[in-house]
């Protein structure tokens, strides 16, 4: 995958917990390379401890629709 949320912010909660990436108290602004290019991540501490992390991302490119709903049920349903 590109990118995945859930994955993303929790790295960047262990990055700051573990001290893997130095922080300080407040708001840790961070950058995380990753297949759709660099996502900010923002991580804060007070009293000492990781409290929230939390991300930015662009926005999604979608690919073409497909039509046939008829195909795309027959796939989904149990023989």
């Amino acid at each position: 995958m590109p990118v995945a949320g859930h994955p993303t912010v929790g790295t960047a909660f262990l990055l700051g917990l573990e001290n893997w990436i130095e922080t300080v108290q407040g708001v840790n602004e961070w950058i995380l390379e990753e297949g759709v290019g660099d996502i900010r991540v923002t991580v804060y501490k007070e009293h000492d401890k990781i409290t929230k992390a939390e991300m930015s991302q662009p926005i999604p490119i979608f690919g073409e629709v497909y039509h046939d709903t008829q195909v795309i049920a027959d796939l989904l349903s149990n023989y």
